[in-house]
């Protein structure tokens, strides 16, 4: 970790913006639920379980266009060039600027990750899997 990097981010700490440290459980859950929008500038990723919860609490998404990410939300999310912080704050002021397509979009996020990444799912998946091996 660049502790230079983290003293200049954290020196931006002002009444708009706060740093919460590290959040799990019920506290996450009501976070992330109210949340506006879920932000993730990935440049390397898997399947996120954390945009998968975003997509689960239907809050918008607003990720890095890197295959994984766009994978993950297919049409249901908003994409930024990776590493063009033109694009990001372009794509933020969309965001902010469409709330009713925006929360459109995460309805039907919510859908799919339900559909798709549903723990019955994903067990059920994994079974299918093992009994062919």
């Amino acid at each position: 970790m660049n502790k230079q990097y983290v003293n200049y981010i954290h020196s931006l700490k002002s009444d708009k913006v706060i740093f919460l440290g590290r959040i799990y459980g019920d506290k996450y859950e009501q976070l992330s639920s109210k949340a506006f929008c879920y932000i993730s500038a990935s440049e390397v990723e898997g399947t996120s379980p954390a945009l998968l919860s975003a997509m689960g609490f239907k809050t918008p998404v607003l990720v890095s266009d890197i295959p994984e990410n766009i994978e993950t939300i297919k049409k249901y999310g908003t994409t930024f060039m990776t590493n063009d912080e033109s694009d990001l704050i372009r794509k933020i002021e969309y965001v902010i600027n469409n709330p009713l397509k925006v929360q459109n979009l995460s309805k039907k996020a919510f859908k799919m990750v339900k559909q798709l990444y549903s723990w019955e799912k994903v067990a059920d998946d994994l079974h299918k899997i093992y009994k062919r091996l």
